[in-house]
């Protein structure tokens, strides 16, 4: 990986830039953060973070909330390397946690990307395999844009995917268990915002799971952000997630913010 991003960085002449950013979200009980590099050329992109997360112990009926918990500092390494036109190579390792005894972690995903001129936009295609055994197969299809132009400032601009997965868990005494998910997504962007900002748009998410252990999901969430200089920019989320697993069935809040900045 250091040998990948030294080449990039003084061989190739198109790099696009190095920056830096902060991402920092989470609900109440489940604050985390992300604080790093990233680097993309023509051929490689990578992002070099310390990942601080820190868990809260639930409330008890009465309202009281135990002392203690559990914060997680975890160093990261994901890169992406194009091998040709519209194939890449995904690695992530999750090296020892800081503050507790553990292993180092990786997984390594072959990407196919293929642009369509049908109803599909886009055919992305994915091959997922971790080193204990986790595999994963994943198809995504990108339906092909509307753009809606109501007289504003920019036009209203619907995109929407569906993302079939499959994942097998083996389990140590050779037994194996499967889990297929459907998912569909649909974002709006490009409606009049009255903060100013320079982008934002609305997304609404749907998931259901089937196999060893089924689920569903809900999500609606909204992005904004603002450019506060030419290479520095700032972005808001505010989501709302529904899973059928958790406590009372009941809606998940939760709060992003990022800030990049690009030297």
């Amino acid at each position: 990986m250091l040998a990948l991003l030294l080449s990039a960085l003084f061989a190739d002449a198109n790099a696009q830039g190095l920056s830096t950013y902060l991402e920092s979200s989470g609900t109440g009980l489940k604050p985390r953060s992300n604080a790093g590099l990233a680097v993309e050329t023509d051929r490689l992109r990578m992002r070099a973070d310390f990942a601080l997360r820190a868990q809260q112990l639930a409330a008890s009926p009465l309202g009281l909330v135990p002392p203690g918990g559990r914060t997680e500092v975890v160093p990261n390494l994901r890169s992406s390397v194009s091998l040709a036109k519209n194939l890449d190579l995904e690695t992530r390792v999750n090296f020892a946690e800081w503050n507790a005894h553990s292993n180092t972690t990786f997984d390594t995903r072959v990407r196919y990307k293929k642009s369509l001129d049908v109803f599909f936009d886009e055919l992305d295609g994915s091959l997922w395999r971790s080193p204990d055994g986790l595999t994963k197969q994943s198809l995504r299809l990108g339906f092909k844009p509307i753009v809606v132009d109501y007289g504003g400032m920019s036009p209203l601009r619907i995109t929407g995917q569906a993302i079939f997965e499959t994942t097998e868990v083996t389990a140590a005494a050779g037994l194996s268990s499967d889990n297929r998910k459907v998912g569909v997504e649909t974002k709006l962007a490009g409606f009049p915002s009255a903060f100013l900002a320079t982008h934002q748009a609305l997304t609404f998410k749907v998931e259901k799971t089937s196999g060893a252990q089924p689920a569903s999901a809900s999500a609606v969430s909204y992005d904004q952000s603002w450019t506060v200089s030419p290479m520095t920019k700032l972005g808001l989320n505010l989501g709302f997630l529904r899973q059928s697993y958790a406590p009372a069935d009941d809606f998940e809040p939760s709060l992003d913010f990022s800030w990049r900045s690009q030297f």
